[in-house]
Parts: C-alpha cells; structure tokens; sequence
C-alpha cells in the first residue's frame, strides 16, 4: 500500500521589503506578482497546496480576492 506524499508550497510576500517596499502588488501585465507567482506554483505537479505567508492583510485580502489562500504572519518575522 502506497501513500502519497503531500507537499505544501508557501510562498513569502512581505508588503514591508526593505529594498523594495510593496513589490508583490505591482502589476505585472494586469495581473499583481503574487497572483503571477501564486498561479504559477500552483501549476506544479508537486504541491499539493499552495499558501501565501505575508505579514500584511492587505496582502491577503488581495490573495482572497482572487481565489488564493492566505495566512498573516507577524512583522518581527525576519525575510
């Protein structure tokens, strides 16, 4: 008896990067980069799920919106 192995893909999107604050919303083609990240990771045939950790809910109401799943995680978390 074989069990399939589940793996789970989680992306970092801080809203707050130091070098380049609010990079995951930019748009890219219409569409913002974690949503073109997001869509992508979830085309892989090795992630059984896939979730976005970023510290900001406005980041996460945007990946909400568009279907993803997302979990808020505390600004002292380093990147």
């Amino acid at each position: 008896m074989s069990k399939k192995i589940k793996i789970l893909g989680i992306i970092p999107a801080r809203y707050e990067s130091t070098r380049f604050p609010g990079k995951v919303m930019v748009d890219i083609n219409d569409m913002s980069m974690v949503q073109r990240v997001y869509e992508q990771a979830n085309k892989s045939a090795f992630l059984s799920k896939v979730i976005i950790a970023t510290e900001s809910k406005k980041v996460k109401k945007h990946v909400e919106s568009f279907g993803g799943e997302a979990i808020l995680t505390s600004d002292n978390h380093i990147s």
